[in-house]
């Protein structure tokens, strides 16, 4: 590809016959180019070269000659110099990359110079090992839920709309219990946010405690011995499981043309053991699960609904504001909940 540098005072007067050509604003002008309109700004007041390919355009669309460049650059050619000079550097820094003692050379130093930083991926960061906890015992209900572990990463995915606020409390959450950094990734094109941890010591440490890095389904996963140890840890990862893998909803009934509404909570997952887990749970702190499907639980008592929040609760906003709702239209939101 070939640029060209042109004098200011010339960029000056072909800028300004093709905007009285065209007889549009800036931005448009850059649209009709198929460029973006920084771009364009940056040409006009001559930041950067032009590409021929936007005179020999304009020649060809607006009839408008270009004015004599002060310079003119062959960017294959520069691309070539530089490549060269870089591979000139490098092997008088590492020695001959094509030679077995050239490449062991460089990766020695590479090695070194990378332990040198914090950032390193061939040093291992530490994370705080927490205790047992209800914190703790809920982000393990929400990684069995919607989570997934691998070799070097934890990730925790959440629906990008539904769970938008969700996913900062998972972050927090998430951050805070390990002493970590996190981040959000948003996969183009999809409704998913993804709650990223890459460190090799925190599989290490959740393989510990009985989450490994494998398929949940496969493996049909179980909750971790130690949340058995306590009704509070039983109940937050129940919290966690269900902000996750649950819903609130409103079944709809209509006897003799009136409609009735009746509130229900469900939980659905594809591995046995946390089924029974959040069944049986229920069973034991006095509620009345039902189970018609085999992958799936369900509460749909009022009075069980209401307990559940009270008691139990939420802390996904998208279960909060739907149960609020129906509540405040069909009956007393409970002041705990």
């Amino acid at each position: 590809m070939t640029r060209l540098i042109f004098t200011q005072k010339n960029l000056d007067e072909y800028f300004t016959k093709i905007k009285t050509k065209t007889a549009a604003s800036w931005e448009n002008i850059a649209t009709m180019a198929g460029i973006e309109k920084r771009s364009l700004f940056d040409w006009r007041f001559g930041k950067i070269s032009i590409p021929e390919s936007f005179v020999s355009l304009v020649k060809e669309k607006l009839l408008i000659e270009r004015p004599a460049p002060k310079k003119i650059i062959d960017e294959e050619k520069r691309y070539k110099i530089n490549g060269l000079i870089g591979a000139m550097e490098r092997m008088r820094l590492y020695g001959n990359p094509g030679t077995k003692e050239g490449r062991i050379k460089g990766g020695l130093m590479s090695i070194q110079s990378h332990r040198l930083k914090n950032s390193s991926p061939f040093v291992k960061k530490s994370i705080n090992i927490p205790l047992f906890s209800s914190k703790l015992a809920e982000f393990i209900g929400i990684l069995l839920g919607d989570g997934g572990v691998t070799k070097r990463q934890v990730k925790i995915s959440l629906n990008k709309t539904d769970d938008k606020e969700y996913a900062k409390y998972v972050k927090k959450l998430f951050e805070n219990i390990f002493n970590i950094k996190t981040s959000f990734c948003i996969p183009t094109g999809e409704n998913v946010v993804h709650v990223v941890a890459s460190r090799t010591s925190l599989v290490e440490y959740l393989s510990s405690i009985e989450i490994y890095p494998r398929n949940k389904v496969t493996y049909q996963v179980a909750v971790p011995k130690w949340i058995y140890t306590d009704i509070e840890f039983k109940k937050s990862c129940v919290r966690g499981l269900l902000d996750t893998d649950g819903c609130f909803f409103v079944d709809k009934h209509v006897i003799n043309k009136k409609v009735y509404k009746n509130p229900g909570l469900n939980f659905s997952n594809r591995s046995l053991p946390l089924i029974s887990f959040f069944k049986n749970t229920l069973i034991e702190l006095g509620f009345s699960p039902t189970q018609s499907q085999k992958y799936a639980v369900f509460l749909r008592r009022k009075h069980d609904i209401l307990r559940y929040f009270s008691e139990i609760g939420t802390s996904n906003p998208k279960h909060l504001n739907k149960f609020k709702k129906y509540f405040s239209e069909n009956g007393r939101v409970p002041k705990r909940s």
